[in-house]
This record gives C-alpha cells, sequence and structure tokens, in this order.
C-alpha cells in the first residue's frame, strides 16, 4: 500500500502493439485478394488482384490517377521515425500516408484503365480482404506513430 499523498509517475502509453500490428496487417495484405475489378465493354468479366499485384504495380498508379500506393512507402519511413523516436516526424508521415490511404476509394468512382491505349476501362466491384487488410494496417501504424515509443531508460552508471 502507497502512502496517501505520493503521486507515482505512470509511463506514457505506447504505440508498440499498434506498431507490430500495422506491419503484421500489411505482411498479411500482400497474400489475400484485395480488389474486384469488372471489365464493362462487352460481357462482364471480373478480374481479381492479389495484395501482391497492387504491391508491385501501384507504383504506376498516378499514370491512371490513383496516388494510395504511396502510403507503404510513407508509412515505412513513419515505422523508421517512430523506431528512432522521431515523434513529430513519425506523425506527420504516418498522416501523410493516411490521407493517401483514403484515396484509394477513388477507385470506386475513377476505376483504371484497361491498358496502356485507353481503349478498355476496368471499373470497381469490390473491395476484397486484403484491402481491408491494408487500410487497417495503415490506421494501426497512424495510431502506433501518434502515441510514439515510450522515451529509451537512461544508462545505468
Amino acid at each position: 500500500m502507497r502512502p496517501v499523498g505520493i503521486v507515482t509517475p505512470r509511463t506514457p502509453p505506447s504505440g508498440a502493439p499498434y506498431l507490430i500490428a500495422s506491419v503484421l496487417l500489411w505482411a498479411v495484405s500482400n497474400v489475400l485478394p484485395a480488389l474486384r475489378l469488372i471489365e464493362e465493354p462487352i460481357i462482364p468479366a471480373y478480374q481479381t488482384m492479389m495484395g501482391w499485384e497492387l504491391l508491385t504495380l501501384g507504383w504506376m498508379g498516378p499514370l491512371a490517377g490513383h496516388f494510395s500506393w504511396y502510403a507503404n512507402p510513407l508509412m515505412a519511413i513513419a515505422l523508421i521515425c517512430t523506431l528512432a523516436r522521431w515523434r513529430r516526424a513519425a506523425q506527420v508521415f504516418a498522416t501523410l500516408a493516411a490521407l493517401l490511404a483514403l484515396s484509394s476509394l477513388s477507385l470506386i468512382v475513377m476505376g483504371l484503365p484497361k491498358n496502356e491505349g485507353g481503349v478498355g476501362h476496368l471499373g470497381f466491384s469490390a473491395f476484397l480482404p486484403g484491402y481491408f487488410a491494408w487500410a487497417l494496417a495503415q490506421v494501426s501504424g497512424w495510431i502506433g506513430a501518434v502515441r510514439g515509443l515510450p522515451p529509451k531508460a537512461p544508462p545505468v552508471v
């Protein structure tokens, strides 16, 4: 029992569990189906894209007006900044990553070009589990960066 009137310092909440969850969710999102598209011109045909396909092809997204892939490197930078305990930089990069991740919702309206000539069009059909795992990884990474890691313990002399 502690004496009345003595306040013990509390350790600030740690973002470590959220950062671990973010990395795990991101890894899982790469092996799950993430997106279903539909070819619209003549006969409807569905095309399912796995998370790893979106990861390898997403850097070309700006050619079609989609920038959400760039949330991945920004979240990686936020994770590195958090581990280095650069809290403000981690929060900035994680917030930018989360905002870019939100831009993936533009797929619902814009779709994707089928080829470089713009002849065909792939319309949005559905987000699949890989997308939701990726989106949760972004949210979890943001929470982890905002909470940060506890300060390092001073060296014992």
